[in-house]
């Protein structure tokens, strides 16, 4: 997480079903405060 605070971009590659899921990577950076935007959305309606 410490990269994430001291850089303004970070990447990752990662098997999709580590990110995916109720309990993947995104879901645990989304419920500590970061936007997580998927494919199919953007920053307009990512907040709604």
């Amino acid at each position: 997480m410490r990269r994430l605070e001291k850089n303004a971009v970070s990447f990752a590659a990662l098997p999709l079903s580590d990110l995916l899921g109720a309990n993947g990577y995104l879901a645990a950076l989304q419920a500590r405060g970061y936007a997580v935007i998927a494919p199919d959305e953007n920053e307009d309606t990512a907040a709604e």
